[in-house]
């Protein structure tokens, strides 16, 4: 597994990721099988291991991955 794909893998297993998934598309995350359709939609895969060799799909991840952090970070300032 790859580097994205890896970081893909491990945020899915990552509850927070799956509650921000879950906050921005509007549908229940409840694991990481589901955390890994999202990611797989989001950025237009029907592979995590797709992330590594197809470059929009990288640049789609890495703005996913983007969007949590702000998500987290956010809600650290918020508490």
């Amino acid at each position: 597994m790859s580097r994205y794909a890896r970081g893909a893998a491990i945020l899915g297993a990552n509850p927070l990721f799956r509650e921000f998934i879950t906050a921005t598309t509007g549908r229940p995350v409840p694991d990481d099988k589901a955390a890994a359709a999202e990611v797989r939609n989001a950025c237009g895969v029907l592979s995590r291991r797709e992330l590594d060799g197809n470059e929009q799909a990288g640049r789609e991840y890495l703005a996913l991955v983007e969007r949590f952090n702000d998500w987290l970070g956010a809600r650290h300032a918020a508490s």
